[in-house]
């Protein structure tokens, strides 16, 4: 056996080692009955659906392609890159001819369970009747059923991108045959999904390894960023229905789970990586093709933590697998060593001082890296493989020090607070100071605005806004901590049908239970006085909020909270300003409108009203800008 000396860099020791066969990789196991029935009895029911389901779904697409009449053998052209759904063209140009080519092509390649088969060019001629909905190659004589609705290589989540995107410049009626493609293609992931939370390669199951938990090749990290963009419901996803919005959020939910329970452990009991595939069942790592042994892998292991630390509000459990991802990355880097071609074919060669590269396996329990040859077995030297094998696969790569990057600025957020804004359309996103005040204080502070136009006290919780809040304090994030800043009083005030309180009973208790709820939740309340009306009579400020922002202050005195006094300050801040000023910091008056909007605020106004809150802000609450 030759010198195991390219891993010296690894190692960080001088002595040589010896490379050996370890052992020979076993193929992972598909989903079946008698698996399932190795679950507990309460878990069994939900998985005998999902595979009786899928069996159905199977069906019905070979009785589709069967209906069609004699099988279509006309060989196309492999497809490759992005498969002719460029998603970098201006916005104008998925509107145009060649775009409506490619988004109806895709539409014709659309299975009866929603997917799309991958590596076929979308910019071909649409699928001919009888034709398979993954085409025969050249050279192709046999048909066969693979890959006939998966999310391998791209497939499925690119087509689906393409024609959000496509819709996105089309009136209702030529958009609605896309929109409908998007939708039943959405359904098709969300069937896709097992009860666990993971994916399979292909959907209808085709047993084998692809019945696995894929995350090779990022599958369903793709997968699961697709529907966290769509239940966002913003840019090319902003026509996705409400409930189907709803359906991708509890899917990625699940998914994330999925995600964190599948981490593994080394041999210390830390957190360490993820595999290419997971069993379906127990989350163990598999194995898929001959070369590809059940193990820890780098590249996937980067997409899975770089997804996670996109979330918004991460929870400990996911801060502790990004934490734990991230540091066995650390310790896994090769250095001093490249991967390159030689004479002899592509090997690892001593480099000192070249940029650091992961080998793409490594052994769950040595945390060392592995190597896989065609004959099943497994070496941990890559120079030991069959020369084929040892050219045609990516053996090494880069890719993790992208999530390593990413760390650095992710974690550092952790120490950051969190500041979130609940109050009536004064503090709300257009027409309110919200949004302005929150642009000052990121990035040092997280700043979200749950300001709702139109609530009171009273209806700002029936209509579930609060439950909204309760959410998101029931995330943490890893935030040093979390403020909630409480300001109401214009819609509780008298003549507000459905939304006016009583100011000496309902008025202080709601806002006292708000602040009993939030603490309850781990967060710190902050009242807030209402922002002063721009009334002016006979030359002065008229203070038509007084008696509210009294009963807030006395509230936070008894109750020993911190209160920014929002009305004090812009009662000043107006009359400094004058009439004829500030009638000019409101938003255009409604056609049925008496006479100027004196309540809410245009731009210019939020950027004159944030500053001033910023100011009480800072005075009431000067731990919130310690860090």
């Amino acid at each position: 056996m030759r010198n195991h000396a390219l891993y010296l860099g690894l190692l960080a020791m001088p002595a040589l080692c010896q490379a050996a066969t370890l052992s020979t990789m076993t193929p992972a196991q598909p989903l079946t009955e008698a698996r399932i029935a190795t679950l507990p009895a309460a878990q069994q029911g939900p998985w005998q659906d999902y595979l009786a389901r899928s069996r159905a779904s199977m069906a019905a697409d070979k009785a589709a392609l069967q209906a069609e009449g004699p099988l279509g053998t006309t060989p196309r052209a492999h497809g490759s890159g992005d498969g002719g759904m460029s998603l970098r063209q201006p916005a104008a140009w998925y509107g145009t001819p060649d775009a409506l080519r490619v988004a109806d092509n895709i539409l014709s390649f659309q299975t009866p369970a929603g997917g799309w088969g991958k590596n076929s060019n979308r910019a071909d001629a649409p699928r001919r009747k009888g034709e398979p909905w993954v085409p025969f190659e050249p050279g192709q004589t046999k048909f066969s059923w693979n890959y006939i609705g998966t999310f391998d290589n791209g497939a499925t989540t690119n087509e689906l991108r393409f024609l959000a995107r496509v819709q996105t410049q089309l009136d209702a009626a030529r958009a609605e045959p896309y929109r409908a493609a998007f939708e039943k293609g959405m359904r098709y992931i969300l069937n896709a999904q097992f009860p666990n939370g993971g994916f399979p390669q292909i959907y209808p199951l085709q047993g084998a390894y692809h019945d696995a938990v894929t995350l090779n090749d990022d599958a369903m990290v793709r997968v699961v960023t697709l529907l966290d963009e769509v239940a966002d419901g913003r840019g090319d996803f902003a026509f996705v229905p409400a409930p189907l919005k709803a359906e991708a959020q509890a899917a990625v939910r699940r998914a994330i789970d999925l995600l964190v329970a599948a981490q593994q452990r080394g041999p210390d009991g830390k957190l360490t990586g993820w595999g290419q595939q997971h069993d379906t069942l127990d989350l163990a790592l598999v194995g898929a093709r001959n070369f590809e042994p059940a193990s820890l892998a780098s590249a996937e292991s980067a997409s899975v933590l770089q997804f996670l630390m996109r979330q918004p509000d991460p929870s400990p459990a996911v801060r502790d697998a990004v934490n734990g991802g991230v540091a066995w990355l650390r310790t896994a880097a090769q250095r001093d060593v490249a991967w390159k071609s030689t004479p002899n074919g592509r090997q690892l060669v001593p480099a000192p001082g070249a940029p650091e590269i992961w080998a793409r396996y490594y052994d769950a329990k040595t945390l060392k890296p592995i190597f896989g040859d065609r004959d099943r077995t497994i070496h941990d030297d890559v120079n030991e493989l069959q020369i084929e094998r040892r050219n045609g696969y990516a053996w090494f790569s880069a890719v993790p020090a992208k999530a390593i990057e990413r760390y650095a600025a992710w974690s550092g957020q952790a120490s950051r607070p969190r500041l979130v804004l609940v109050g009536d359309s004064t503090m709300a996103p257009k027409g309110g100071y919200g949004d302005a005040l929150c642009r000052r204080l990121e990035p040092k502070v997280a700043c979200v605005n749950l300001g709702r136009a139109g609530r009171s006290t009273s209806s700002y919780r029936a209509e579930g806004h609060w439950d909204t809040l309760r959410k998101l304090l029931g995330q943490q994030g890893g935030y040093s901590a979390t403020y909630v800043m409480i300001g109401f009083g214009h819609n509780d005030q008298p003549g507000k049908p459905g939304r006016s309180t009583d100011l000496k009973t309902e008025f202080p208790a709601n806002m006292g239970r708000y602040a009993s709820e939030a603490q309850a939740l781990g967060a710190i309340p902050v009242m807030a006085t209402p922002l002063a009306r721009r009334t002016f009579e006979d030359g002065k400020l008229a203070d038509t909020l007084a008696p509210w922002a009294a009963a807030t202050r006395t509230l936070a005195a008894e109750r020993k909270l911190a209160v920014i006094d929002v009305h004090a300050a812009t009662i000043a801040a107006f009359g400094d300003l004058g009439a004829a000023r500030t009638v000019t910091l409101g938003p255009p008056p409604k056609p049925d409108a008496k006479g100027p909007d004196l309540t809410h605020l245009n731009e210019e106004g939020a950027e004159i009203v944030a500053p001033i809150v910023l100011k009480e802000l800072q005075r009431a609450v000067p731990a919130l800008f310690t860090n």
